[in-house]
Order: C-alpha cells, then structure tokens, then sequence
C-alpha cells in the first residue's frame, strides 16, 4: 500500500496547516510518559475524528496503511486499541471475519 503522503491531496482547511504543530506537542508528551491533561472525552473526539478522515479517504479510492511503519507501535499497543475500538463499536471476532469476507477488505 502507499503512503498518505503519496496520494494526491490538496489542504481544505487551516486544520491542515494545524496538525504537524499538534503531533509535535503529542509526540513530546507521549515521550514525557504524560497525558499533558487530556481527558478521556478529549481522546474519543481525537479517535473518532481521525477515523471518520480515514473512512473518507478510503471511501474516495484512497489505500493506505492506517500507521506509518510499525517501528513507534508495540503490537501490544496495536491490538490493545484494535480490541476496545471493537468493544466500543460492539463488534466481536465473529462479525469481523464475517465482515471481511463479505466486503473483501483483509
């Protein structure tokens, strides 16, 4: 698959502009082991905004992988946000591998 910077995309908004700033202040807050106050709200927001932008993408013919390299992300870290993203979408093993054989997404 291609990466996101491969794909034709053109900044539809100052948010565009906004995001290397606010991976910056993550990224170091992520280093500093400290969640620099942000609540649980704050964090669902943030998922279900990147989700619903990666939807999109994908809707408009765009594949890329969803994580660049897998040299930042433990699988621990991997599966464990894959596991409560089903939780919360009430979603079990059982519809995953029903839903992958039907759309043909694997």
């Amino acid at each position: 698959m291609s990466s996101f910077e491969d794909q034709p995309t053109v900044p539809t908004s100052a948010a565009a502009a906004e995001v290397p700033v606010l991976l910056a202040k993550l990224r170091s807050a992520v280093e500093r082991a400290e969640r620099d106050g942000l609540t649980a709200a704050t964090f669902q927001d943030m998922m279900t905004a990147q989700i619903q932008m990666y939807f999109l993408a994908f809707e408009q013919g765009q594949r890329f992988e969803p994580v660049r390299g897998h040299s930042e992300l433990s699988s621990t870290a991997i599966l464990t946000m894959v596991c409560m993203l089903m939780r919360s979408a009430d979603v079990g093993l059982f519809d995953l591998g029903l839903w992958q054989s039907w759309s043909g997404i694997r």
